[in-house]
């Protein structure tokens, strides 16, 4: 979806717009009403808005990936992608999930 609107209107375009609509699903989830207030509709809420930060972090991270590497050289671009490719990189933005979950 980011990636056809930075296509149509520009790659930091997409970008910005990324980054707006996942704080803007942060700020809604912080307040959110609990369970005991508003019942089931605020656990479906919940799930939308972590659903809106899942798509927003995906056009947030092809567009850093596209912005770091675009006014490198060739040699540094290749090292910036070989570095945010790694496993150990992924693994470790799993962490704090792994540790939730324990």
């Amino acid at each position: 979806m980011f990636g056809h609107i930075g296509d149509r209107l520009g790659r930091k375009t997409a970008f910005v717009g990324a980054l707006i609509v996942n704080g803007t699903a942060t700020s809604l989830i912080g307040v959110l009403p609990t369970y005991r207030a508003a019942g089931g509709f605020s656990r479906l809420v919940l799930v939308l808005l972590r659903l809106t930060q899942g798509l927003a972090v995906g056009g947030q991270w092809g567009g850093s990936m596209l912005l770091a590497t675009e006014k490198c050289t060739e040699g540094e671009a290749r090292l910036v992608r070989q570095h945010l490719r790694r496993p150990a990189f992924r693994s470790a933005s799993c962490l704090p999930i792994s540790l939730f979950w324990g």
